[in-house]
């Protein structure tokens, strides 16, 4: 390898022979957080869960959508992991994205009134440095069929 390459083809800010431009050596970790709000089951279900990551440079993130161990013996889950996703981010700054129910969880969890739902992120920037785990929980519930809104009817007529 020639001077100033890593072992993963990654210029580090060490002189270059070959007069390729000299990039500083990246020591930052990067800082990623997420953020989740109450949504509705059936569309969690069926769309996935929402969630907002934002990281403080470009990374690729894997993401886990986790539920408590009392609710996967309730519904016969194999694992507390009912979802999993990978993206890579170009950019630092916010991105919404949906981590979506594998099938076997999505069939058991139909009859489900109501879940916590814990969605973790763990990123790793372009020279492999790995953030710190980042979660986000939120209650996702099946809409109530009395409190859908109704026409009332006011005036008769």
């Amino acid at each position: 390898m020639g001077a100033g390459r890593e072992a993963h083809g990654l210029v580090t800010g060490r002189q270059i022979d070959d007069g390729e431009p000299v990039v500083p050596e990246d020591k930052l970790v990067p800082v990623c957080t997420l953020s989740a709000n109450a949504q509705n089951l059936t569309y969690v279900r069926s769309r996935g869960f929402q969630v907002t990551a934002t990281c403080s440079e470009p990374v690729t993130a894997k993401f886990t959508l986790t539920v408590s161990k009392a609710v996967r013996r309730k519904y016969r889950l194999r694992s507390i992991t009912i979802g999993t996703d990978e993206q890579t981010f170009a950019a630092k700054g916010a991105n919404t994205l949906r981590i979506l129910i594998e099938s076997t969880p999505k069939k058991r969890l139909t009859r489900a009134k109501s879940l916590r739902l814990t969605a973790t992120i763990r990123a790793t920037d372009r020279v492999r440095l790995a953030s710190k785990s980042a979660k986000a929980a939120a209650t996702a519930k099946r809409p109530d069929p009395s409190e859908e809104t109704e026409p009332t009817e006011d005036a008769e007529g």
